[in-house]
């Protein structure tokens, strides 16, 4: 089930690449107003891509806390860019949608899993 964990991280981590390389430039270029969501794309998809990748390496860690730890690390790494530009609300949310959402996705594959056994 680990390595499950490892290739759904890579998996949304990969989603969330392609839609900044694709989406987000075809936004920016035709003016669409998205709702802030191409503006989000990295703090969107960094938790989920990270915490399932990493829970899927580390058997040691509970995933609660990993999610805890990359959801700070996260915030850290926001706050350079907030010194220098502004506080980015926008990205603070997104990171926390994304916590939400990775923990709800986890939840729902242990019932899933839990089901099927």
């Amino acid at each position: 089930m680990r390595k499950g964990f490892i290739y759904l991280g890579i998996i949304i981590g990969v989603i969330g690449l392609l839609l900044s390389i694709f989406y987000r430039p075809f936004v920016y270029k035709n003016n669409i107003n998205d709702f802030h969501f191409a503006d989000t794309l990295g703090s969107l998809f960094c938790v989920p891509s990270t915490v399932f990748f990493t829970y899927g390496l580390n058997n040691k860690m509970k995933f609660t806390k990993l999610l805890f730890l990359n959801v700070l690390v996260w915030i850290v790494y926001e706050i350079p860019s907030s010194l220098e530009y502004g506080i980015d609300t926008y990205d603070y949310v997104a990171i926390f949608i994304g916590a939400i959402l990775t923990y709800l996705s986890f939840r729902f594959i242990l019932f899933k899993n839990k089901a099927n056994n």
